[in-house]
């Protein structure tokens, strides 16, 4: 899976076999220590410049996760695309980013979740 961070002037692919994690303001690779970008006040950054927005294009999966519970499974999608404070699977949008407390709520329900991991493969514990 490549994850593709849209800058001003070009593009920056990233290679995320194993996924991403979007752990409250932290865009973060799956089992890499370091972010990659991190949601600031005019956006998400990458490298000192500012993001138009972040996509994964394969056949996946969106996992919300606490520390201690995981949550719901959403998908396939082939296309999964941050923009600002948004998160979209396909053309749907299906998380929001809560400055507030750093977590991110569930489209279309009351759930609050600080970890929404976007992954090539169906999890293992799948729970509806």
């Amino acid at each position: 899976m490549i994850l593709t961070l849209k800058l001003a002037r070009d593009s920056s692919p990233v290679d995320a076999a194993d996924g991403i994690e979007l752990r409250g303001v932290e865009l973060r690779i799956v089992n890499r220590p370091e972010p990659v970008a991190r949601f600031q006040i005019a956006g998400w950054q990458h490298a000192g410049q500012r993001c138009a927005y972040i996509e994964c294009r394969a056949t996946l999966w969106l996992h919300f996760l606490s520390d201690t519970l995981p949550g719901c499974i959403l998908g396939p999608f082939a296309r999964v695309r941050v923009h600002d404070l948004h998160v979209f699977a396909n053309r749907q949008r299906v998380a929001k980013l809560s400055i507030a407390n750093e977590h991110w709520l569930r489209d279309g329900t009351q759930e609050s979740w600080p970890v929404l991991r976007v992954l090539p493969s169906r999890p293992v514990n799948f729970v509806t």
